[in-house]
């Protein structure tokens, strides 16, 4: 197995989606409890979207980070595929919390679907910017028609 990386190959930018995704989730928890409490609900309710969605992502990004470095291109099917699995692993969690802590449904299920849809808006757009930003330029050549 080749383990050398060739002057195109790049990691994801691990410790900003980690930093992102975890503001993430304390806003949309902290957004979701104070919609709860507009609606005879408590903070907790909100706040038990944490419970379900940094483990989840906490893994997913483990697993990102773990993965050696590939051309830019490369990149998109497997951080769909690792969130993918990460929304699955919230939603199991999810129901577990919602089945065991009897949080509100709507205001719980609405905050950690709003949570997850958003960080994968984050991880989605560091590697279109990733492709973007490793792409070489054809200079001198017009793409009039494409």
């Amino acid at each position: 197995m080749n383990t050398q990386n060739t002057p195109n190959e790049v990691k994801l930018p691990i410790a900003k989606l980690a930093s992102a995704a975890l503001l993430v989730c304390v806003l949309g928890a902290f957004i979701g409890g104070s919609v709860a409490t507009t609606q005879n609900g408590t903070m907790k309710d909100g706040m038990l979207t944490l419970v379900a969605t940094i483990p989840s992502i906490a893994l997913g990004l483990l697993v990102l980070g773990f993965l050696p470095a590939r051309m830019p291109g490369m990149w998109g099917v497997v951080v769909l595929g690792v969130s993918m699995a990460r929304s699955l692993m919230a939603l199991a969690i999810g129901l577990a919390v919602y089945l065991t802590m009897e949080p509100s449904k709507f205001v719980f299920f609405l905050s950690l679907l709003a949570v997850l849809l958003i960080v994968l808006v984050i991880e989605v757009a560091s590697v279109m910017f990733l492709v973007h930003e490793h792409t070489p330029e054809h200079s001198g050549v017009a793409a009039e028609g494409v």
